[in-house]
């Protein structure tokens, strides 16, 4: 289903600005914006798993990823500009989750600086399309991360680090 009216639509540019992005793409080892969106971008939701739940190779199998989605508390605003004018605004989640690379496993330094380079590269070319045609206008990005998955929980998940941007927009 097609992308139509604000929230769905700035959720949709949002995942078209990490496919445009060359940093994402390199973050998820594609090479084409048209693989980052079917392989690596996922809005809403990973794809549905094989049973009930997802295995750990599933789950190895879709990272690196970035899920996209709109934030449940605060995702859209109509802010009143002049009487009947209203500019849409809302905040887009992006979860950015690749797995932990073997031979890095124990150097959670090199992991981490890993994911923070990433995220600024990646950050350097959304903030360079802001505003362009096709994409959301951010007026903020913050960042959060990264983190790993708990030692208790690899077992069922795999080994994997995540970060979070929240991208603030606005027409």
């Amino acid at each position: 289903m097609a992308a139509t009216g604000d929230i769905s639509l700035a959720q949709d540019r949002v995942a078209q600005m990490l496919a445009d992005s060359a940093a994402f793409r390199t973050f998820a080892g594609v090479a084409t914006a048209e693989v980052a969106r079917s392989d690596a971008i996922y809005c809403d939701g990973l794809p549905k798993p094989s049973g009930r739940e997802y295995t750990p190779a599933e789950l190895e199998a879709l990272r690196p990823f970035a899920l996209v989605f709109t934030e449940t508390d605060d995702g859209f605003r109509l802010n009143c500009l002049a009487q009947g004018v209203f500019q849409p605004s809302g905040r887009i989640i992006v979860l950015l989750e690749r797995g932990v690379p073997a031979e890095d496993e124990d150097d959670v330094a090199k992991l981490d600086e890993y994911m923070r380079n990433s995220a600024g590269a990646i950050l350097d070319d959304l903030t360079q399309m802001s505003g362009q045609e096709g994409y959301v206008d951010i007026s903020e990005i913050v960042f959060s991360g990264p983190g790993r998955v708990e030692t208790k929980d690899v077992q069922d998940m795999g080994d994997f680090q995540q970060m979070f941007l929240q991208i603030d927009w606005h027409n």
